[in-house]
């Protein structure tokens, strides 16, 4: 039984601001982020490439000229569509499609319901129903991607592995000896590049000479 399209079931608006790649059956490929109107924007004056015969609040369509719309992965963002998993951090998309910076999220029971508000700073800071959330975006820690020095959040010093998996407090470090002719061992303070402990210091960005 073959997997159904992420797409399935999805509005144009709920659709919108997902990164995809639309391949259509002359062969022709587009890449870029969906509009509300089922469209890839291709140019800054806002003409589209129709990817859905439907916009809006219609499901999502693909046009009988495409053979494949496929989600890629965002390279800044994840998509978070359950509004029990929001938190503070996240961006915060109604339903029409505004968006907003969510600074606390608060919730109440109310009877048998578990009713969330998700305060927001806007225009002031107020409070938005569950029934206006369309989705959330969390933006993806930058992490370390290759060996030499970085910097994290606070601005302070780490030395990452050349293999780029593990990342040393300078101040700590002290060499242990060799466990092969090309390979030695250090102590210290030290964390996996992508673990827990790495991703609450980010967002990490490469350490400039003067800087480090």
């Amino acid at each position: 039984m073959s997997e159904k399209p992420f797409w399935e079931g999805k509005t144009c608006e709920e659709m919108a601001g997902l990164p995809v790649k639309a391949v259509f059956k002359n062969g022709v490929t587009i890449t870029g982020q969906l509009s509300r109107f089922g469209g890839i924007p291709i140019s800054t004056e806002g003409m589209n490439s129709p990817i859905s015969i439907s916009s809006n609040t219609l499901n999502f369509r693909p046009h009988r000229e495409i053979s494949s719309v496929e989600l890629l992965d965002s390279l800044e963002y994840e998509r978070i569509d359950n509004i029990e998993d929001v938190r503070e951090g996240d961006i915060f998309v109604a339903k029409d499609l505004n968006r907003y910076s969510v600074c606390s999220v608060l919730r109440k029971e109310h009877g048998e319901d578990n009713i969330i508000q998700v305060h927001v700073v806007g225009v002031g800071q107020f409070a938005i129903l569950r029934s206006a959330f369309s989705y959330a975006l969390r933006p993806k820690p930058q992490l370390p991607n290759h060996g030499g020095l970085w910097l994290d959040k606070n601005g302070k010093t780490w030395i990452v592995s050349d293999d780029s998996t593990m990342l040393y407090d300078p101040k700590s470090i002290t060499w242990l000896g060799f466990i092969s002719p090309t390979r030695s061992i250090l102590g210290g303070i030290s964390y996996g590049t992508h673990g827990d402990a790495a991703i609450k210091l980010a967002p990490f960005r490469p350490a400039k000479v003067v800087e480090a």
